[in-house]
């Protein structure tokens, strides 16, 4: 296990946990475990990682884990779940598994979401459809991960709030975000000056610029 799990886990506020995507059940295993969860629903799309989840909880002999197979989570009956966890997968993916269930989703009390790219456009996302962050956790293992901790409410983001967080844990890690952030926006920059100028190309570059001053000024 890792601190990534320990992290998402950690967030989980109510009994009954959807994993979703779950993979080898690895979140859904820890979650199992932790005090005052009785039922947690692993979902995945594909058949071969649910068997090796399903070797992995028969290995550790927990009962309050059913697997299903399916996308996102269609496999889930509404109301079925209080709690949805989404780890490592992309936010666009991310997105398109709320949005597809997004009935679903508006029943469920909390969202626990580590997207692995575009973070910005799943919190505009989640405030879009009804949801507030709570807690947002920067966790730095081989790469810097993103948890959003997400519970039902309204609130409104400014572009620099979307950037550096509101309720965020400011630890070296998230020192590190910021400039890991800023390496990645200097990076496309450069990138950028190499292409053939047009107007699309120069507004981009200066929309970095924007970003890696916002991100500056959070360290």
């Amino acid at each position: 296990m890792s601190k990534r799990i320990d992290e998402i886990v950690k967030c989980i506020k109510y009994k009954t946990v959807g994993d979703i995507a779950t993979d080898h059940c690895f979140i859904g295993i820890k979650a199992s475990k932790k005090e005052g969860v009785k039922k947690v629903i692993g979902c995945d799309i594909n058949n071969e990682p649910l068997e090796n989840g399903r070797r992995n909880i028969i290995k550790r002999g927990i009962k309050n884990i059913e697997l299903r197979i399916g996308d996102g989570i269609k496999p889930i009956e509404k109301g079925e779940i209080e709690t949805a966890i989404i780890a490592g997968i992309g936010g666009s993916l991310m997105i398109k598994i709320l949005e597809e269930s997004v009935d679903k989703v508006k029943e469920m009390k909390q969202l626990i979401l580590q997207p692995q790219s575009a973070v910005t456009k799943v919190k505009k996302y989640i405030h879009s459809i009804g949801f507030k962050i709570t807690e947002e956790i920067i966790v730095e293992e081989n790469k810097i991960y993103t948890i959003l901790d997400v519970s039902k409410g309204y609130e409104k983001y400014s572009e620099k709030e979307y950037l550096l967080g509101r309720n965020i844990v400011k630890n070296e890690h998230y020192k590190n975000h910021l400039k890991f952030e800023i390496s990645k926006k200097k990076m496309l920059i450069s990138e950028m000056k190499k292409a053939k100028k047009n107007e699309h190309v120069e507004k981009h570059i200066e929309q970095c610029k924007n970003e890696i001053e916002i991100y500056e000024s959070g360290l």
